[in-house]
C-alpha cells in the first residue's frame, strides 16, 4: 500500500512540475510582450516630442511672420510724444506681435527649446523698443528682423 501512495505521490510531483514549466513559458512570452509594448511606447513618446518641437517651432515662425506683417503696414517712423490713432493702433499690434514671439520662446520644451529661439528674440526686442520710442525708423527694424528669421529661425546662412 505505501508503493501505491508513493506512486501516487510521484504521478502528482511530476504533474506539479509539468504545470510549473508551462507556468514558466507563460511568464517568459508574457515578459516578452511587455518588453516588446515598453519599446512601442518609446518610439511613440519619442514621436510625440519630435511632433510638439515640429509645432513649436510652427508657432514661432508664424508669431515673427505676424510680427513682420504688422511691420510692414506701421508708420515710417513713431512720433510717441504726438501719437495719433493710426500709430497707437500699429503700436498695439507690434506689442502683440512681439508678445506672440516670447510667449512661443518661453513654451518651447525641451533642453534647447529657449536656448535655440531665445538669442532671436534677444536681437529683436531692444530694436524693436527703440522703433516704439521713434529713435529709429521702420526700416532698420524690417531688416534686422528680416535677418533674424532668415537666420536664426529658419537657420540660413546668406551667401557671400
Amino acid at each position: 500500500m505505501e508503493s501505491y501512495i508513493s506512486f501516487e505521490s510521484l504521478v502528482t510531483a511530476r504533474e506539479s512540475a509539468q504545470w510549473a514549466y508551462v507556468s514558466m513559458i507563460v511568464s517568459i512570452i508574457s515578459i516578452i510582450i511587455s518588453f516588446l509594448t515598453l519599446i512601442a511606447a518609446w518610439r511613440a513618446l519619442s514621436t510625440w516630442r519630435k511632433q510638439e518641437r515640429a509645432l513649436e517651432r510652427k508657432n514661432l515662425i508664424k508669431a515673427f511672420l505676424h510680427y513682420q506683417a504688422c511691420l510692414v503696414s506701421a508708420p515710417e517712423k513713431l512720433t510717441p510724444k504726438k501719437p495719433d490713432n493710426w500709430q497707437l493702433h500699429h503700436v498695439n499690434a507690434m506689442h502683440n506681435g512681439i508678445t506672440e514671439i516670447r510667449a512661443c520662446i518661453l513654451i518651447a520644451t525641451g533642453k534647447n527649446g529657449y536656448k535655440e529661439y531665445g538669442h532671436a528674440y534677444a536681437k529683436i526686442l531692444p530694436i524693436h523698443q527703440s522703433y516704439i520710442y521713434g529713435e529709429v525708423d521702420k526700416s532698420s527694424l524690417i531688416s534686422i528682423v528680416n535677418k533674424v528669421i532668415i537666420e536664426d529661425v529658419f537657420h540660413e546662412k546668406p551667401e557671400a
